[in-house]
């Protein structure tokens, strides 16, 4: 499975993505087992604690960590699970690039992940999401029209 592959797979199985400085897309950790196979285990000072993964590309690669029942990825630069070179490389571009902005941003080198949100969807339908965002809009609209309605 080449990058490109990998890559698509993960948006097709999103079931969150935000951008913090880069982006992050959360898939639930059962979608993530199908493809654990192209990843490595790895140990990092941020999350020393929990179980994190690294894709086999040298380079552009995925980094996979582990919260309750989600798996959160984001793209990193340099695999520091290929060479150590590569890891120092990864520690410039990314890690104190990231920390930098958490800082800037919010006060902190880090940022709290909370997927609680996302425990009640029980459905794996693709668009799911999109749906609910759109019922959401719907009802917003049917609201104000009725709430509109009353006032004239």
């Amino acid at each position: 499975m080449s990058f490109h592959e990998l890559t698509q797979y993960i948006n097709r199985y999103q079931v969150h993505s935000y951008s913090k400085l880069k982006r992050h897309i959360v898939i639930r950790h059962e979608d993530f087992k199908r493809i654990q196979h192209r990843f490595k285990p790895t140990k990092t000072v941020f999350h020393w604690w929990r179980p994190t993964w690294r894709s086999t590309d040298r380079l552009r690669h995925w980094h996979a960590v582990k919260f309750d029942e989600f798996v959160e990825l984001h793209c990193d630069f340099g695999n520091l699970n290929r060479h150590y070179l590569l890891g120092l490389l990864h520690l410039f571009v990314d890690v104190l690039g990231y920390m930098t902005w958490c800082f800037l941003r919010h006060g902190k080198p880090w940022h709290k992940r909370d997927f609680s949100h996302l425990k009640d969807i029980k459905t794996h339908h693709p668009f799911h999401l999109a749906n609910v965002f759109s019922a959401r809009i719907g009802l917003c609209l049917l609201d104000s029209k009725l709430s509109h309605k009353k006032t004239a």
